[in-house]
């Protein structure tokens, strides 16, 4: 240990195509090792030789190891955005005043909200309604919530569906939604690195959290919430022709 010296850290990593990159990060914190993103979503996903789950509308022609081939064709898949119209709810008490409505998914540090509550660390709720046309059988529905910071629990038509804590922030929802409307909740935590951040520039006798050798005072606060883009894939399993 070296008292009162700010340590640093690096990492190398190895990439795919051979190349290198390096990451750095001062005492206390975070060192992002997966680059955030949009998942691109397949076209389609070969399940056995006669059966294929298709994303997107349209024919589809599979060939087997064998040089025969097999013919598919739907029209019920479609991607629904789901990035609009939620309605945000934090716990009282952390800076924050009642449910907040927008249009846009953006990062709690970058919402209209005082100081504090742009700063909270904990858990708050994302709600919104959204709509399916009647659903075929053999329908699949996937929620892929594109970028969380940090952790995600699901619940559609107040079913739990699952919790989500790395990428792709995505999971099957099939079970619990129905055509018509539908109700989908999204229980996102963060961790207490943007309140330890807050509480550093606070006398002692304000603050909420306390740690060693944590955030300093006047340093950035990180990204948290639901970031997106929130897409609903909805796919049909089609047999052979």
């Amino acid at each position: 240990p070296a008292p009162r010296t700010v340590k640093r850290l690096w990492v190398e990593l190895r990439l795919p195509d051979g190349g290198v990159k390096r990451l750095e990060s001062r005492e206390g914190e975070p060192l992002d090792l997966v680059e955030p993103g949009p998942q691109i979503p397949p076209v389609c996903e070969v399940l056995d030789g006669n059966r294929l789950l298709a994303w997107e509308p349209g024919p589809y022609r599979a060939t087997r190891a064998d040089g025969t081939y097999a013919s598919f064709e739907t029209r019920g898949s479609s991607i629904v955005a789901l990035d609009s119209n939620w309605k945000l709810s934090f716990p009282e008490g952390w800076g924050t005043k009642g449910p907040v409505s927008f249009d846009r998914l953006e990062s709690w540090t970058k919402l209209g909200l005082p100081e504090e509550g742009r700063a909270f660390s904990g858990t708050a709720t994302y709600s919104r309604e959204f709509d399916l046309r009647e659903l075929s059988a053999g329908s699949r529905v996937v929620l892929d919530l594109g970028r969380v910071e940090v952790i995600a629990d699901v619940k559609v038509n107040g079913q739990s569906v699952g919790r989500l804590w790395s990428p792709p922030y995505r999971i099957d929802i099939s079970r619990a939604v129905k055509s018509g409307k539908n109700l989908l909740s999204v229980e996102v935590t963060n961790t207490w690195f943007n309140r330890l951040t807050y509480d550093a520039g606070l006398d002692a006798a304000q603050r909420r959290t306390w740690s060693i050798g944590g955030p300093r005072n006047g340093g950035a606060m990180i990204d948290s919430g639901l970031l997106g883009p929130v897409n609903l894939w909805v796919g049909q399993v089609l047999s052979e022709q």
